[in-house]
């Protein structure tokens, strides 16, 4: 389903920039930030998919674990983590400044909140993208215990990702119903 999906992204996004690009002449940074996202995203699906093969969805007390996979695993499982901060980050970004191009004539208290949106959404994108690459004292104990480096736990800060993240997905596409609905269209 996952690369199903990302060839889906692949080919409406190639028809978004064709036509914005060379029938419209308005290539613009909301643009730029979906391709930079989408080239996150398929990284990802590319990942995810070799991870399958080195026990991704595996418990590790499973007989079919091999204890091999380990090291890549958790480089893997590190990639993962850092793509999709990224991709889900800019992909946020992108659609509120396509807000901004679309509802250039709305409101300062409306453009002031796309504003603040941009700004949460870079805040905790940044934030996370230091926490998964600095989770352990020492980069590559990540993946590799026998460094002696010190990691983080992971349970609470995936929580406050996954609230985190929850909040931003809601403001974002909650954001302009309400001018959209005001347009009163047939």
């Amino acid at each position: 389903v996952e690369v199903a999906l990302i060839i889906i992204t692949a080919i409406v996004l190639t028809i978004r920039i064709y036509s914005r690009a060379w029938l419209n002449r308005s290539l613009g940074l909301d643009d730029v930030l979906m391709v930079i996202a989408t080239v996150f995203a398929i990284a990802l699906t590319v990942v995810t998919t070799v991870h399958l093969n080195y026990g991704w969805g595996v418990s590790i007390y499973s007989p079919e674990q091999n204890p091999a996979w380990f090291g890549p695993s958790r480089k893997l499982a590190w990639s993962c983590q850092l793509f999709f901060v990224i991709c889900a980050t800019l992909s946020k970004i992108s659609i509120l400044i396509f807000y901004l191009r679309i509802f250039e004539t709305t409101n300062k208290k409306f453009r002031n909140l796309i504003y603040l949106g941009i700004f949460l959404v870079s805040s905790i994108g940044v934030a996370f993208a230091f926490a998964v690459i600095f989770q352990c004292r020492s980069v590559p104990a990540f993946w590799d215990p026998t460094l002696g480096g010190k990691c983080l736990p992971t349970r609470t800060p995936y929580l406050v990702s996954a609230a985190l993240n929850t909040f931003t997905d809601f403001y974002v596409f909650l954001l302009p119903i309400k001018t959209v609905w005001n347009l009163q269209l047939p």
